[in-house]
């Protein structure tokens, strides 16, 4: 099976929530060559039960707790194979997979 490339792009929005001790990254999953949205991309912590999915438009919303900080997000999508970021590198600036 052929695999397309995609783009992540996580057009962050980090807020620190001290009181709940955890973060809530937003963003966006693209498709590399087309920049189209991927739909139903699972996100979540590597070895870990915490998680969500791309909406219809490939946003999503993640809350992680502060004991996963040190940890990796995954983005595995069908077709598409899979993308791997350490939470730590992930800043308000954004990254560009």
């Amino acid at each position: 099976m052929i695999q397309k490339a995609f783009l992540l792009k996580l057009l962050l929005l980090v807020v620190i929530i001290p009181s709940f001790g955890q973060i809530k990254i937003s963003g966006n999953v693209l498709d590399q060559v087309a920049g189209e949205p991927i739909s139903f991309v699972n996100i979540g912590i590597l070895n870990a039960n915490v998680g969500t999915i791309s909406n219809d438009d490939g946003s999503f919303v993640i809350r992680i707790p502060a004991s996963y900080l040190k940890d990796t997000l995954i983005f595995p999508a069908i077709g598409y194979g899979r993308r791997a970021i350490p939470i730590s590198s992930i800043s308000i600036s954004g990254i560009v997979l």
